[in-house]
């Protein structure tokens, strides 16, 4: 009998935080649609896309006389 009743306040617990969850879930799909995140994460490819192809060209650009004069300036700013 004690299990039960302990049994059953848990469940009621479990049912009351999806309830929250639910209702929390459904305040953030009215402030975010699908489209809205659409457009961030093609943003965010975009800034990723772009931000590859400026480490490539600084990557390839570099000789060692550059990377030795950049090291020597690092080490006197420091």
């Amino acid at each position: 009998m004690v299990q039960s009743i302990e049994f059953t306040q848990i469940e009621m617990k479990v049912m009351e935080g999806l309830q929250v969850g639910n209702e929390c879930l459904n305040k953030m799909h009215q402030v975010m649609s699908i489209e809205e995140v659409e457009r961030i994460l093609d943003e965010t490819q975009e800034a990723v896309e772009y931000q590859r192809q400026i480490d490539e060209l600084l990557a390839g650009n570099f000789t060692q006389e550059d990377e030795d004069a950049i090291l020597e300036e690092l080490n006197a700013i420091t």
